[in-house]
């Protein structure tokens, strides 16, 4: 009997009952700006460059960010339903108590970002790249994050469920602790030290064994 990955409490997204709704084109971005309790609908918010953008409890649907560069954006209680984050750069920022549902990050640039309580769900996150990001209390669920770029980054308390890892590079990674039993971790690649208590099924190992040099045969 397979013992059942570990729950991870993960706080939700406070959202207000009453939200302004308005369309895409009523928003102005702006550097040290904040933005709070909107209900912000489709649209395109493309090719954004600005710093220290404030997000407070608020929901994007349907809106397009893409080629957008938010350094040091800073969210906190934010759902951001089937969004396109293709390519954007959120080095620097601080994500918390945020959903993404249903989103394209394929290329996003996460590095040196800081997550709590967020959860990724249904994203295709081809191409991202997490380096030397600190993801704490997190889950992602049925996602993917192939040939993604997790280096240098620390993974503490993450829930992983369906998630897809195809040749993603996860070199220097805390990743101690990490249940990928259900997920896709062909080609992962990471030094034997990286590897230290991770969780994995049988036939996973035989793929981590080419990491560790060894060659299986029947």
């Amino acid at each position: 009997m397979t013992k059942k990955a570990k729950e991870i409490k993960i706080n939700a997204p406070q959202i207000p009952n009453s939200l302004q709704t308005v369309s895409v084109d009523e928003i102005v971005f702006e550097s040290e700006e904040l933005i709070e309790a909107i209900d912000c609908f489709e649209g395109q918010l493309e090719n954004q460059e600005k710093e220290c953008v404030y997000i407070r409890k608020s929901v994007f649907k349907d809106t397009s960010f893409k080629g957008s560069r938010f350094h040091r954006l800073d969210l906190q209680d934010v759902i951001f339903e089937n969004c396109d984050f293709s390519n954007v750069d959120f080095t620097d920022s601080i994500i918390h108590k945020t959903v993404f549902k249903g989103c394209k990050i394929t290329g996003a640039n996460f590095s040196n970002t800081t997550w709590m309580h967020v959860k990724l769900e249904n994203c295709n996150g081809k191409y991202a790249n997490f380096r030397f990001s600190q993801i704490k209390k997190s889950a992602f669920e049925n996602t993917n994050l192939d040939l993604s770029d997790c280096q240098n980054a620390v993974f503490e308390d993450v829930q992983l469920e369906k998630t897809s890892f195809r040749e993603s590079q996860c070199s220097g990674a805390k990743l101690e602790g990490l249940d990928f039993r259900t997920c896709d971790i062909e080609g992962l690649g990471a030094r034997i030290e990286d590897l230290k208590g991770i969780v994995i099924t049988s036939i996973q190992a035989v793929s981590i064994a080419r990491i560790l040099g060894v060659v299986i045969e029947d």
